[in-house]
């Protein structure tokens, strides 16, 4: 659609542009962001408008081949009876029909399915038409029968293509799944993309926001251009497009995108050679001009400053007024000739007259092209006036030095100078330099932009060739730089003490061994560009005034060559300048007339077009008034009269005879003594058009922003609001009275005010923002909405456009998750404290009440108890119970049969048993002393497949109990299992240690008091420097200090170590320590010793056991039933049968 002209004068025909603008501008913008196809009919259900979505759903290339059409003219003609029903039904009864289902036949033939709104478009409280608008939802109903081998086929295709793609989590951007090509091209394994947040790919964060917010407001966004950062840091560009997507039962974005750096990289080459393109030509150094009739016709800057005028003096003046006499016939000559296609020398030499009178050397360079329709000469033309001083300056060096007047003659013949190839030109030049002054180096360098280094572009070096690159800076250097600006030629014969150039001594010329340098400054039009510097190697050199001469001489060859480089690229600039400019006049859409007095001499191909013309001969020579409605022709008249005319209306007529508005600009320009005007024509026949529609879009746009889902607003910088919808109303309470005069940011909650305050200032700089705040109505009701606002801008008033989806249920749903994530983890942190108490529980005796115990305190259950499995009674019979509910039941020998009741269950299935509302439930048995029993959960007690019990947890709330606490307590149970198992094997290893243990006593006891009695030892030993010997008890009475028990494994005490007293060494703590180590290892010696001698004892007895059984041989007689033994046997006894 068009914008309205933004000419008219007067203040009420502003206001009602701006008005009718706002509307019409509305229109598209809400049509352009809404998922959904958009269509309008008449009353006799004729379509009378759509948006381009609805068109491509038809098959139609634009919204306008539908106008006109009914149902029966689609694709779902088969379904049209059907659709119109509906419409007359809306139509009828005046009530919208929202969000129902129905199928579609597609222009391809296949069936989809659609979520279609149908409401009544009134006018003057009549129906006047019905507004649709559907969205498609086949790809919903494909996406619940998706099954997990489509997926994988999904998947596998993701793969296959070399596309890359990547679906990640809408709330919070985590990547689920990526394929092999996006990890290539960030850079990332393939293996760490899954988790990675893709906030991370972006080079600017704000990216991201945007594509969220259009993916939530549209569900897609195609061919989005955005920056990237690999992990290498490095960024390039790409061509996004997303799609909304339900991945593994959660909200996702399905993205891919093209690498589209190179592409960024050409475009922003194109515009820098458009910018010196532009430049070209009013920055060239070189004189350009236009001639035509021998006058000039245009003029640059650059060739105004070589004669010493204005430029703008010189337009429209003969250019003979500029060229010396001598010169004046050849020019004027050739410029004939050559417009007459003779073919004469394009680069040639004459001499110009200064303003000043001052003859100047110049070197012209020209060529023919069409100018204004007519041929014209260009030329290119270089002040050379310097060169030729140059050439003087060679002839004059010839007579003093033969060598190096064959030099200069070579580099003043060498075509390599006037080719504009520069690096060619220094190289011969460097080459020249270094075989004239006899020199290993010869190099010629730059100056850069801000003139703060120079860098090397030749370097000749004898023997080894050319090269480049090396960079000098001022700051290292400062007295060269300055020496470079002062001196005409810096002739150092020691160059590491000259002023000049001690400053590379160090650095450059003694790595080098270069002792004497020859330099000279490159000036170009009096400002020093670059220098020749001239190096010699070996022992110190005096230069010669002609050397000196020589090196300030070549210079100038140089100035040549930068000069005709500079030159050709004028030379080419201006070419393309003109193939431009005739391009630009064919190519644009504008129409463009030149007149003189009237009289059309030309005009672009759209400026013939508009008129209906094929063949510039049918318009050129004719009045431009002929083309103009009569009624308006005295007011081209009178604009004429005015050197340049701003933009009007009048009405043409084209060769057919049709009438049509156009808007129209004219500007002078003087060509020698002719007024040329350039008029520019547009055809505004769409934009009258759009005028006459306006008030009818009014009506529809009202009825599209009514129609749309969730609240829309539209507001000034200030807050001033300028347009709603009914939904606004209506959610506010509002009359439209109160809903004009209320500012935007009062409607919204206090707590929230700064917040959307913030999101708004944002829309106004970034063009647009999300924010989710709370309405407050006017009743005091605070609604959450997730709110989208952008920049419109409409003449020169800006507004914020937003809409609002209210997501309450959604806010409800997210503190209903947040409320089972905190449950949740409290449950688990009192889950661990629970864990860690039973399992430092000694006994089971203590281990079963602080199951009970912590379980029915640290999660507040009603009553909690545990029953142990007993396989004698095929029951669980209760353990411990809670408080005293607890042990009456425990003195009343609570128990279940298994299978029975909830918990009885448990037990004989070994699954868990929830029943979170237990009234009328036929598996409950009811406990009069738990009254208060609303819901119980009984968890089998299991370790691997046996049943220990049963953990029976009570709440006296209905429905409290659920699947997390089934969770929670299985999980428990796990650990209370583990707990009982341990420590039953704890209290059976104690059990069997202790028996061992009195055994070992009693066994040590009675083998120490036989050893006594049959030992023949005396009871006691003493040590000292005598050496071991034994004593009486009574003989060390009086010498002992200390006494240690000498106690052998299982407490036998069987004596004493004792020391005897030193007053000069009394015994310390680590004495004693020491003494109590000594006395147990001397007690297990004892008892080792004495064990051993009791074995051998033992196993000599049973050595002559074993002996006499191999000698006295017995039987027992079965039928007598007694022993009968052999005659040894009774000799060994010494007895008789």
């Amino acid at each position: 659609m068009t914008t309205i002209n933004k000419k008219l004068r007067s203040d009420g025909q502003k206001q009602a542009v701006q008005n009718t603008q706002t509307s019409l501008q509305l229109l598209p913008l809400i049509m352009n962001n809404i998922p959904q196809a958009v269509f309008w009919k008449d009353r006799d259900l004729v379509y009378l408008g759509c948006n381009q979505a609805f068109a491509d759903d038809a098959g139609f290339s634009s919204s306008e081949e539908v106008i006109g059409k009914t149902d029966f003219d689609m694709p779902w003609k088969d379904q049209a009876e059907l659709y119109r029903a509906d419409d007359r039904r809306v139509l009828e009864n005046g009530e919208s029909k929202l969000n129902y289902e129905e199928p579609q036949t597609t222009p391809a033939g296949a069936t989809i399915w659609l979520r279609t709104s149908k409401i009544p478009v009134y006018e003057n409280d009549q129906v006047v038409a019905i507004l649709g608008m559907y969205e498609d939802i086949t790809a919903y109903k494909k996406i619940q029968e998706v099954s997990e081998s489509e997926k994988q086929r999904f998947q596998t295709i993701l793969e296959t293509v070399r596309v890359p793609t990547i679906i990640s989590r809408l709330s919070d951007g985590i990547v689920l799944y990526a394929n092999q090509a996006i990890a290539q091209v960030s850079q990332v394994k393939l293996e760490k993309l899954v988790g990675f947040k893709t906030g991370n790919f972006y080079a600017n964060p704000e990216d991201q926001d945007k594509i969220r917010s259009a993916l939530r407001q549209y569900g897609h966004i195609d061919d989005f251009e955005v920056q990237f950062r690999r992990t290498d840091g490095s960024l390039y560009w790409a061509l996004l497009s997303s799609r909304m997507v339900s991945y593994e039962g959660e909200n996702c974005v399905l993205s891919s995108y093209v690498d589209i750096t190179e592409r960024k990289q050409a475009e922003e080459a194109l515009r820098e050679s458009e910018a010196r393109y532009s430049a070209v030509v009013t920055q060239a150094k070189d004189g350009v001009v236009i001639i035509q009739d021998n006058i000039l016709q245009f003029v640059n800057d650059a060739m105004g400053d070589m004669l010493g005028y204005p430029a703008s003096e010189l337009v429209n003046t003969p250019i003979i007024n500029y060229i010396a006499p001598e010169s004046r016939e050849l020019i004027v000559n050739r410029i004939k000739a050559r417009l007459a296609g003779q073919e004469v020398p394009a680069l040639y030499e004459a001499k110009l007259l200064r303003k000043d009178g001052m003859l100047i050397d110049a070197e012209l360079s020209a060529g023919v092209i069409e100018y204004r329709g007519k041929p014209a000469d260009v030329g290119m033309i270089r002040d050379v006036t310097e060169r030729k001083h140059a050439e003087k300056v060679s002839e004059a060096l010839h007579e003093f030095s033969e060598k190096q007047s064959s030099v200069f003659a070579e580099l003043a013949r060498s075509e390599r100078l006037y080719t504009g190839d520069i690096q060619a030109a220094f190289a011969e030049v460097t080459e020249a330099a270094a075989r004239t002054l006899n020199i290993q180096r010869s190099s010629i360098w730059y100056y850069n932009e801000d003139r703060t280094e120079i860098r090397c572009m030749d370097l000749f070096e004898q023997g080894k060739g050319h090269s480049e690159g090396i960079v000098l800076s001022k700051a290292d250097f400062p007295s060269y730089f300055k020496a470079l600006e002062d001196e005409k030629v810096i002739a150092a014969e020691n160059a590491h003490t000259d002023p000049a150039t001690h400053e590379f001594s160090a650095s450059y010329l003694t790595p080098l061994g270069i002792n004497s340098m020859l330099d000279a400054p490159i000036r170009l039009r009096g400002r020093v560009i670059g220098v020749i510097c001239n190096e010699h190697v070996g022992p110190f050199h005096q230069w010669t005034t002609e050397e000196k001469n020589f090196a300030g001489t070549i210079v100038d060859f140089i100035t040549v060559a930068v000069e005709t480089q500079e030159r050709k690229q004028a030379e080419v600039a201006v070419h393309e300048s003109e193939e431009r400019f005739r391009r630009f006049t064919e190519a644009t859409g504008e129409g463009l007339v030149f007149h003189e007095q009237g009289k059309i001499i030309d005009a672009n191909p759209a400026g013939l077009a508009m008129f209906g013309l094929k063949e510039s001969s049918d318009f050129i020579g004719r009045n431009l008034l002929e083309f103009v409605l009569p009624e308006f022709r005295q007011l081209i008249v009178d604009k004429m009269q005015l050197e340049d005319v701003p933009s009007y209306e009048v009405k043409c007529i084209r060769a057919d005879g049709a009438i049509f508005p156009v808007e129209t600009s004219t500007r002078t320009y003087q060509t020698g003594e002719r007024i040329i005007r350039a008029t520019s024509i547009r055809d505004i026949t769409e934009r009258k058009q759009a005028e006459t529609e306006l008030q009818q879009e009014k009506v529809l746009s009202d009825a599209i922003i009514n129609g749309l889902p969730g609240v829309f607003y539209l507001f000034d910088t200030q807050g001033k609001m300028f347009r709603w919808n009914k939904q606004y109303e209506q959610m506010m309470g509002f009359t439209p009275e109160e809903a004009a005069t209320t500012n935007a940011i009062d409607a919204f909650a206090d707590e929230d005010k700064e917040r959307v305050m913030t999101a708004i200032q944002r829309v106004f700089v970034e063009k647009q923002a999300t924010v989710e705040a709370n309405f407050l109505t006017k009743d005091g009701r605070r609604i959450p909405h997730y709110l989208t606002g952008q920049v419109l801008q409409i003449g020169d008033q800006v507004y914020l456009a937003g809409t609002g989806i209210d997501i309450t249920e959604r806010k409800r749903l997210e503190d209903q998750v947040q409320e089972a994530f905190e449950r949740r983890g409290l449950q688990v942190q009192l889950s661990t404290q629970v864990s860690q108490s039973i399992a430092t529980a000694p006994s089971l005796e203590e281990l079963y009440p602080r199951v009970v115990t912590q379980v029915k305190e640290q999660f507040g259950y009603y009553h909690t108890q545990i029953l142990r499995y007993d396989a004698a009674q095929e029951a669980v019979v209760l353990v411990t119970g809670y408080g005293e509910v607890g042990t009456k039941m425990l003195a009343a020998g609570h128990r279940l049969p298994m299978g029975e009741g909830l918990i009885g269950t448990a037990a004989g299935t070994g699954e868990t048993v929830l029943r979170s509302v237990l009234e009328n439930d036929p598996d409950w048995h009811p406990n009069p002393l738990l009254p208060e029993t609303k819901g119980e959960i009984a968890v089998p007690i299991k370790l691997g497949d046996t049943i220990l019990g049963v953990l029976d947890v009570q709440s006296s709330v209905a429905g409290a109990l659920d699947a997390d606490d089934q969770l929670l307590l299985e999980g428990l149970c796990g650990q209370i299992a583990t707990a009982i198992e341990g420590t039953r094997l704890r209290q059976e290893m104690a059990e069997r240690l202790e028996e061992i243990s009195r055994l070992y006593r009693a066994m040590s006891h009675e083998g120490w008091q036989t050893y006594r009695e049959k030992a023949e030892i005396p009871s006691s030993f003493m040590f000292d420097q005598g050496g071991l010997r034994p004593v009486k008890d009574s003989g060390l009475a009086e010498e002992l200090f200390a006494s240690i028990p000498l106690t052998v494994p299982g407490g036998e005490v069987i004596g004493s170590l004792g020391v005897a007293d030193d007053p000069q060494r009394p015994i310390t703590s680590e004495d004693q320590a020491f003494l109590q180590q000594v006395s147990e290892q001397v007690a297990l010696a004892l008892e080792s010793a004495r064990l051993f001698e009791q074995t051998e004892q033992q196993r000599g007895e049973l050595n002559e056991a074993l002996v006499i059984a191999k000698l006295a041989n017995w039987e027992y007689d079965v039928n007598r039933d007694r022993f009968i033994f052999n005659d040894h046997f009774y000799s060994i006894f010494h007895t008789t049968v």
